[in-house]
């Protein structure tokens, strides 16, 4: 094991238990191969009672060399899968022009009158012509459709029709992105049809990530690659790094009101980065106390609040002068910050407290503590209402009211709530759950659960345009 794997080991392992979900351990990427994601799009309400498996799928080379690839599913229940996406397909692959893909169906039935019927299934390969190009370090996403007529013929017989298509532009206001830290990608969805739309690679562990709604620029913290990746919205590509010293590992990152600075907090230097986010060059680091896994922008003063859990202790540097103007120590841990729309109020999520922490930003004095019950795991303040929403690592997401200084709402949610954003054109909540590998949307008002998206391993982050 090398020196960078066995130290993400050790931290992992000494800050397991009982402790908020921290950035996962991440995985190299492969500099000779590219990836194909293939997403089976909603089956039509006509495949309700139908259920099949597919026993292959290969990918077909321009040469007519067919590789295989190893499905994540194969057994397909029709009524799981109206009016829900999945993943297919996530595979390495060898660089080169592809002309399609070959499926073999399996077993199909369908569910009749009578109880289940056994179908006929063809005996050949069905081939699904897409071209589509695999480039080194990159992914290439794929959608499978499955069209509604002609399902089954004379009564007995499976004849589906598939279709491929590639990914196609979107309307920007309409775009989320989640980092997936263990794949290394970022899924880009439709956050009104809640339907993953394209994915980008960007390099190893990508993990904490920041949206600049002015410019259009998505930026994220590469740990395992000690970079931050600049996205454009309106390409969906990368068009600038900014490569930090080896063994920095940024996990978290923060941006000014303005714009115009980006704070990285480097879990393995024990440093934070002070960046400049039109150039993306580093133009200060600040050493720390302790290894910081959160940074929260001040929005009054240019300054950055770095949280550091290991020695229970917020730094605060400022962004003029780059250095730390105070750095105190709490009796709590502290995990998670977010402050309030006025800048007045900056409250903290603790490791194994059961309140949420009320600080006076300007000297870091505790000021109150709310009950919030125990396992936070994301902390998000709502700039229209000050409401405090706290998402748990046992599922749920709990909303404070500080004014009352009492939780006054509970969200039900599936899995950990590692990553909270509200939509702002919608008024959604959207929950990251990485444990199911879920983003969750929810009514604001209503609650209701009005979409569901499948990302991947490691899913740490969510950001949206149009988000508040």
């Amino acid at each position: 094991m090398g020196t960078r794997a066995l130290a993400v080991a050790v931290w992992l392992a000494l800050f397991a238990a009982g402790c908020a979900p921290l950035p996962p351990a991440y995985t190299p990427v492969s500099r000779t191969e590219g990836a194909l994601r293939v997403y089976l799009q909603p089956l039509p309400q006509e495949a309700q009672r139908l259920s099949f498996s597919i026993a292959e799928i290969l990918a077909v080379r321009a040469d007519g060399e067919a590789i295989a690839l190893r499905p994540v599913f194969s057994e397909l229940q029709g009524k799981d899968l109206i009016g829900v996406q999945k993943r297919l397909v996530s595979s390495p692959l060898p660089p080169g022009l592809y002309r399609g893909l070959s499926l073999q169906l399996g077993a199909a039935s369908v569910l009749g009158e009578a109880g289940v019927a056994n179908l006929l299934t063809p005996e050949k390969p069905l081939f699904i012509e897409q071209e589509f190009e695999i480039i080194r370090e990159t992914s290439s996403t794929l959608f499978l459709s499955l069209d509604p007529e002609r399902l089954v013929s004379g009564g007995f017989s499976f004849t589906p029709l598939f279709s491929l298509a590639k990914s196609r532009r979107q309307l920007k206001n309409l775009l989320g992105y989640a980092t997936n830290s263990r794949s290394n990608v970022v899924s880009v969805f439709n956050k009104f049809t809640m339907e993953v739309v394209d994915t980008i690679a960007t390099g190893s562990g990508p993990m904490g990530a920041v949206l600049d709604q002015r410019r259009e620029w998505v930026y994220v913290a590469l740990a395992g690659d000690d970079m931050i990746a600049a996205i454009d919205v309106g390409t969906g590509e990368i068009f600038r790094t900014a490569r930090l010293k080896f063994g920095d590992e940024p996990v978290e990152i923060g941006l000014s009101t303005d714009g115009r600075i980006l704070v990285s907090a480097n879990r393995g230097s024990n440093t934070a980065s002070i960046i400049d986010a039109d150039s993306l060059r580093e133009i200060e680091r600040i050493r720390l106390p302790s290894e910081p896994t959160s940074v929260v922008m001040s929005v009054l003063q240019p300054r950055a609040f770095l949280i550091q859990p290991f020695s229970n202790t917020i730094s605060v540097v400022d962004l003029y002068r780059r250095e730390i103007t105070a750095t105190l120590t709490f009796d709590e841990t502290p995990l998670r910050g977010a402050l309030s729309e006025d800048g007045t109020t900056l409250y903290v999520i603790a490791k194994n407290s059961p309140n949420l922490l009320v600080i006076d930003p300007t000297n870091l004095g505790v000021t109150g503590r709310i009950f919030v019950g125990t396992g936070a795991a994301s902390i998000l303040v709502d700039p229209k209402t000050d409401l405090v929403y706290i998402g748990k690592k046992l599922g749920g997401v709990a909303v404070v009211d500080p004014s009352l200084l009492i939780p006054i709402d509970t969200f039900r949610v599936d899995g950990n709530a590692v990553s909270l954003d509200i939509d702002d054109d919608e008024n959604d909540l959207l929950v990251v759950s990485s444990d199911r590998r879920t983003i969750q949307k929810l009514g604001l008002v209503s609650h209701r659960l009005s979409g569901m998206i499948e990302v991947e391993e490691g899913c740490y982050a969510v950001v949206l345009m149009g988000g508040r």
